[in-house]
């Protein structure tokens, strides 16, 4: 049986129905059967006032009002045991149904609060606000303008179709449980967003499987990427031909109105060369345009190993600079002045610095030697084994795979340059000096002999000679005198401007023979004994032309004193016999000149005491 509780508001019952009544504590029973006017309903206990209950029978409704705005309860009972059925309902105030209720028509239903299930065979229309505490079972469509969900809400159906027109929001305040889409079933596709939409995650975003994005573009704004593959693969659909380029760019500006691009790519056009780059004007496409505009080579930084054979550097055209530099100037780990550049283009090797110094070591002996550039006047330096690991060290020049000469010394500096190993006549060995009058090409001059040395062993000097004969003028100046151990050959004439000074030797005595050997000296001295003595000449034909003279000094006693006749080839005026002064200390004096190696010419003057 259906019950109806009124409060202290009006409620209309439609005529026709049966109608039971009961008082406060709802022990006694009256009941009205609503068939006409003026029929009321009220209680009989207590003094809360009465209720008043009216029907319009145009209408056919009843009206069941609180007479006195007590709080008195006014039941409603319909029916003894059937189902009553309102043709019309209207309950301006709360009602509590603790049966079922069946509404086949329309139900203006303002604020609703239903304990039980409600089967709705039509269509059900709330305006209002309607709170469910428990649940809601809808077999057909429903049509929620505005609803609010407290507690689960399940929807079970074969195609369920959530649609909006201006805003859809599922939410959820459990930050443990969250929300959940497609994790009942495994294996069942989930799909978000149009083909041509925008998707948003507006927070963190954990893909648990794998992740496949099929669009062109992939975009990704983070700050931080963090990936833990160890190996990315680039251009995996690049496998039936090479015609992209591999790698990765980054962009830039300098300027703040160019912008730049540089990266590390393998270029397909190349044999597949990897190419650092920069200052590329223009994004790279699927290859690097390193032909565009500012595209330059990238600078790398960094310590290099392996086993390569050797080290290539591309040719260029031009190439003023020098693109292989073995120096850092961004840091302190070398001077900012010092260097080791190489250019290919021009096959140069450039050291700079203060003292820039390359070195070599000998592996056999240790032996440090270096070529340096001294900071002195710009002097250029060579020193080899400069830690005397080894000594008697030699610095060679090798000329067509043959020695030319070396220079050679030892620690306690005795040195000495050595000029060709094989001794000849040849007119293009010796020491040369050029002739040029202006300042020639480098290399690119001609020279004349002036030192030589040929097979005999004789030591040259020249002037101005190009073909072996001397034509030129020869100066020697010395403050300290210019000295010569053997005999000087001169051809032309000897100028002294200031005076020929000779030395004198003292002629070699054996048994009171005094024998002057002219190829020794022009001017002898003779220390004669107190006994016989014997004057004697040694002549060779180099001596032919030769003059000098001879002293004879006597002794201080000179009792056995006396001289042997001249030899034969000794030739005086007239063939006259020399009288030799025999007095006591006297000085004698024999000028003589070499006529032949058999014919000396001399001339006697005695007594010079």
């Amino acid at each position: 049986m259906a019950r109806l509780s009124v409060y202290d508001t009006d409620a209309t019952v439609q005529a026709g129905d049966r109608v039971i009544g009961t008082d406060v504590s709802g022990t006694v029973t009256k009941n009205y059967t609503v068939e006409k006017l003026g029929n009321f309903i009220h209680s009989t206990y207590g003094s809360e006032g009465y209720n008043s209950v009216a029907f319009n029978a145009s209408t056919g409704i009843l009206t069941m009002t609180e007479v006195d705005g007590g709080t008195d309860t006014v039941d409603l009972g319909i029916g003894t045991g059937d189902s009553p059925t309102f043709v019309g309902l209207t309950l301006s105030g709360n009602a509590d149904l603790n049966g079922d209720l069946d509404v086949d028509g329309t139900s203006n239903l303002d604020v609703v609060d239903i304990d039980g299930a409600v089967d709705m065979a039509s269509t059900l229309t709330l305006a209002g606000n309607a709170d469910f505490n428990g649940d809601l079972d809808v077999d057909g469509t429903t049509n929620l303008d505005n609803t609010d969900i407290d507690g689960t809400f399940a929807v079970d159906g074969t195609t369920i179709s959530l649609d909006a027109t201006t805003s859809f929001n599922i939410d959820n305040s459990n930050t443990s449980n969250g929300i959940t889409i497609g994790t009942a079933t495994s294996g069942v596709p989930i799909s978000i967003g149009h083909s041509t939409s925008e998707t948003t995650i507006n927070d963190n975003l954990t893909v648990g499987g794998d992740l496949t994005v099929n669009g062109d573009t992939t975009t990704v704004n983070t700050a931080t990427l963090s990936v833990e593959d160890p190996l990315i693969i680039l251009a995996k659909a690049n496998n039936s031909s090479d015609t992209v380029d591999i790698g990765f760019y980054g962009l830039y500006d300098t300027s703040g109105s160019q912008d730049l691009y540089s990266g590390l790519f393998r270029d397909a056009n190349d044999s597949g060369k990897w190419k650092l780059f920069k200052d590329l004007q223009a994004a790279p496409t699927t290859t690097v345009n390193t032909g565009g505009t500012g595209y330059a080579v990238g600078t790398l930084v960094a310590n290099i190993e392996g086993e390569a054979s050797k080290v290539t550097v591309a040719d260029k055209d031009t190439c003023d600079e020098y693109p292989v530099v073995f120096h850092d100037e961004s840091n302190s780990l070398h001077d900012d002045t010092g260097g080791f550049e190489y250019n290919p283009n021009k096959c140069h090797l450039h050291l700079i610095g203060t003292a820039p110094t390359l070195y070599f070591t000998d592996s056999d002996t240790n032996g440090d030697s270096y070529l340096t550039a001294s900071s002195s006047a710009g002097s250029l330096a060579i020193a080899a084994d400069y830690n005397n690991e080894a000594n008697t060290t030699k610095i060679g020049f090798s000329l067509d795979g043959k020695e030319a000469g070396h220079w050679r010394g030892n620690s306690t500096q005795i040195g000495s340059l050595r000029l060709f190993p094989q001794k000849g006549n040849n007119d293009a060995q010796g020491v040369f000096f050029g002739t040029a009058t202006s300042e020639p090409g480098f290399l690119d001059w001609t020279g004349k002999r002036m030192i030589a040395f040929d097979t005999s062993e004789t030591l040259h000097f020249w002037a101005d000679d190009s073909d072996g004969t001397p034509t030129g003028h020869l100066q020697i100046a010395s403050g300290g005198g210019v000295s010569a151990g053997g005999d000087v050959d001169v051809t032309g004439s000897v100028k002294c401007t200031q005076n020929l000074r000779r030395t004198i030797t003292t002629a070699t005595e054996s048994s009171n023979t005094h024998t002057c050997n002219l190829s020794l000296n022009d001017n002898f001295n003779i220390a004669c004994n107190n006994a016989a003595t014997t004057i004697a000449l040694t002549v060779a034909s180099e001596n032919v032309g030769q003059s000098g003279t001879i002293t004879i000094v006597n002794p201080g006693t000179v009792g056995s004193l006396s001289f042997v006749a001249l030899p034969s080839y000794m030739l005086t005026p007239d063939g006259a016999t020399v009288n030799f002064v025999t007095t006591a200390n006297a000085i004698s004096m024999i000028s003589y000149y070499v006529h032949a190696t058999d014919k000396v010419l001399v001339n006697y003057v005695g007594n010079f005491a």
